[in-house]
């Protein structure tokens, strides 16, 4: 995997914003995070080039490598927000699938996006047992926590993860 380089970024995202008038840009890149001292790089160049100033930024990226010491760079170069792909919200699951995360890792990782500031809100169906885990894990209804449709409507970024029994109830919802 070869990565590009921070000021190559940071010449792309500048033609973005520029010549094509974006606002928000969002990398979706699993490896983004791997390699911290480039993200903070980045994150600094973004800075120093203002582009922070004139355009938002949303990244996708493992749990696992988002770093404690990267996450400080990435708001102040204007990241407003961070998804994490899971494949799983079940122990047993997520070890047979042996990606090398577990529920904690995600659980930490959004934890980090919290405290620096970063929103997270999630969208579960009421009185389900995914509902009460994510008030155990410290989410607040109707702050944090809100039903699926609710949070579609609030929501800039939506990571539809739902199974397909739950689209089709879903979208009969009109959510």
């Amino acid at each position: 995997y070869r990565f590009k380089s921070a000021q190559r970024i940071v010449e792309e995202v500048r033609i973005l914003v520029e010549e094509f008038n974006q606002r928000h840009i969002t990398f979706y890149d699993d490896n983004f995070c791997f390699n911290r001292r480039r993200v903070i790089e980045l994150a600094d160049a973004l800075c120093a080039s203002g582009l922070n100033q004139k355009c938002s930024f949303f990244v996708q990226t493992r749990a696992d490598n988002f770093y404690p010491e990267a996450v400080p760079h990435l708001k102040l170069a204007n990241f407003t927000g961070v998804g994490f792909g899971m494949e799983t919200a079940v122990e047993r699951l997520a070890q047979v699938i042996q990606k090398g995360e577990t529920i904690d890792t995600h659980r930490k990782a959004i934890r980090l996006a919290q405290e620096n500031g970063i929103n997270v809100i999630v969208g579960q169906r009421k009185n389900s047992k995914s509902w009460d885990k994510a008030v155990a894990d410290g989410f607040v209804p109707g702050k944090t926590l809100f039903e699926i449709e609710e949070a579609a409507d609030k929501g800039t970024i939506l990571q539809y993860l739902l199974s397909d029994a739950g689209q089709k109830e879903t979208r009969s919802r009109g959510g």
